[in-house]
This record gives structure tokens, sequence and C-alpha cells, in this order.
């Protein structure tokens, strides 16, 4: 979920620049709001983990593919909306992604390591960060250049629901 949250927040860093023209006096706004949204996933994670552990994880991961996918569709949309609701509305985007990347790491955690340890939470937050500068580096060098933002996004979201999909079956 590192490699999809950090796309994702790119993305939407760059979409707030194309629409506005200009994103270092917002930039501290757009990360504060994903570090909010995170805190958020994660309390709402840890209260309310309703069914089965690995069943939630791949149920975080596959809405958060399906919000990747539509995230591009809604974009298409924005000459209806007009630019003075957008920018009041562009800080639920990282808020958003910032829960879903929060609630898939509490819910990884529960699933990997039932009971807390240092250790275990250090190693899958060692590779969230790994994910995360994957995603950073491919979104930002290879992905957005060459396919653009839309393409993008949906290879994101192709990518997590298929992975939760392997992972399901690999339950099995």
């Amino acid at each position: 979920m590192g490699f999809s949250g950090m796309a994702l927040m790119i993305t939407s860093i760059i979409i707030f620049q194309i629409l506005y023209g200009y994103v270092f006096s917002y930039i501290g706004l757009i990360m504060a709001v994903f570090m909010v949204g995170i805190s958020i996933g994660v309390f709402l994670t840890r209260k309310r983990v309703l069914f089965k552990k690995a069943v939630s994880l791949i149920g975080i991961a596959v809405l958060f593919g399906i919000y990747c996918i539509v995230l591009p569709q809604a974009l298409r949309m924005l000459p209806l909306w007009g630019q003075g609701k957008l920018l009041n509305l562009f800080p639920l985007l990282p808020l958003l992604q910032g829960i879903a990347v929060g609630s898939f790491f509490a819910a990884a955690q529960r699933v990997f390591q039932p009971e807390v340890s240092s250790g275990a939470t250090g190693i899958l937050y060692g590779f969230d960060m790994l994910g995360g500068a994957c995603g950073g580096i491919l979104i930002s060098i290879v992905l957005l250049p060459l396919y653009g933002i839309i393409n993008s996004c949906i290879f994101v979201g192709v990518l997590l629901i298929i992975f939760s999909t392997v992972y399901y079956f690999s339950l099995r």
C-alpha cells in the first residue's frame, strides 16, 4: 500500500499544480491532510475490525484500487464542477488516500503480527517505506511522463486489485 499511497499522493500534487498553477504554498496543507487521514484510518481500523482480518485487508486494498480507477473519471468532469468549488473539495483527495493507507497498515499489522511486537512492526513499516520509495520513483520517472495521470491512476488501481485477488486466492 506504500507504493499506491505514494503514487496517488504525487499524482494529487501534480493534479493540484495543473489546476492552479502553483503548489508550493499549499503542499504543507496537502501533506498535513494526508497525515490526518492516516491517523483517522489507523484509529478506525484498530477500533473496528469486525470480520476476518485478512478479508478486511483485502477489502481495503480493493476499495482503494477502485478509488484509483474512479479518480481519473471524476477528474474528467472538472469542467462541469468549476475550479472554485474544486479548491474547497480538493483536500478530500489526500484525506481519503490517507484513510486508506492508514487503515491498510493497521489491518496488515494485525494480520501478519497478531501480538504487537516492535520487531515485526518495524519490518512491516520498512516494507511499507520501500513500497513508497518504489512508488515515488516509478510514478514520477516512468508512469506519469509516459502514460499520463489517467492511465497511471488506472494502472495503480488495477495493480492493487490484482494483488488483492492473488492474496485472496492464496488464503484458500
